[in-house]
């Protein structure tokens, strides 16, 4: 489980159960963890599966642009049409249940249909980056 972060020099470190560093670096002014990251695609081939439709993941807020993330957001995109509610609903479960796995940040897993984001244009007024 990932637990401490340790900032020195403006570089992030993750201090794990072993007490192994990794370091992030800084890209296009934004701060990166890429160890999580890293680990949060892995969860979703787990837990999505290669080459399935009809689903965006998407992370943003404090984990890419902070040295202290306070939590780790998530946007599902799902298209009502290849997956129900009830489905997206269960994915989300799942997602934070492996989240919790793997950090001690709390997940903060936005759902939304391909017609709510339309309506409401969240994903366009975030910074986000496409994790699947």
């Amino acid at each position: 489980m990932l637990g401490i972060i340790v900032v020195k020099d403006k570089k992030v470190s993750i201090l794990g159960k072993d007490s192994l560093a990794r370091s992030t670096t800084e890209n296009s002014g934004y701060t990166m963890n890429y160890l999580l990251i890293s680990t949060l695609r892995k969860l979703l081939q787990k837990n999505v599966g290669d080459g399935e439709y009809g689903i965006e993941i998407f992370i943003f807020g404090s984990l890419l642009v902070s040295t202290a993330p306070r939590d780790v957001d998530i946007l599902i995109l799902y298209d009502e049409t290849s997956w129900s509610a009830l489905d997206a609903i269960d994915l989300r479960r799942r997602l934070r249940e492996s989240i919790q796995t793997i950090t001690i940040l709390p997940a903060d897993i936005t759902l939304l249909s391909v017609n709510e984001n339309a309506e409401s244009c969240f994903l366009q007024d975030i910074n986000a980056i496409r994790l699947f």
